[in-house]
């Protein structure tokens, strides 16, 4: 699992966003703690969204983010077809592999975020800002230094 931290110099955006990160990632994961396959996958409500379907999703979504920031693809390319496979377990996916997916998704993440230059008030992530930079950072490219 990714490191949880103070930020290591104050005012340093990179510190504050990963302790947001696992401070979101370990609510999930505690809502999912003790259940199995199955209570995970239940969908109580009227809701089509499971427990489980969430922990693939959140996943999903975070290596997409990491993965458009550094300008490659998302490991896994949704469509209208596969779309709602992205809300739910399929085939032999299991709560185990979701969240072991999970894991290394969390610490690509704390990679790329600890690779990016720390933003200030006058250069911040064109990914936030809209603004478009000609210089790029260690990262890959998605911070204006």
């Amino acid at each position: 699992m990714a490191t949880q931290g103070n930020a290591e110099i104050r005012g340093d955006e990179r510190g504050t966003l990963l302790i947001f990160l696992a401070g979101q990632r370990a609510a999930v994961r505690r809502a999912v703690l003790g259940l199995t396959d199955e209570q995970a996958a239940a969908t109580p409500s009227v809701s089509a969204l499971s427990l489980s379907g969430l922990v693939k999703h959140v996943a999903e979504t975070e290596q997409g983010w990491v993965a458009r920031a550094r300008r490659v693809a998302p490991d896994m390319q949704r469509t209208e077809a596969n779309w709602a496979d992205s809300f739910r377990l399929v085939g032999d996916e299991s709560v185990e592999s979701a969240l072991a997916y999970w894991d290394k998704v969390a610490l690509a993440t704390e990679e790329f975020i600890r690779s990016c230059r720390a933003s200030t008030t006058r250069s911040r992530c064109p990914a936030i800002t809209g603004r478009r930079t000609r210089r790029r950072c260690p990262c890959g490219g998605c911070c204006s230094i």
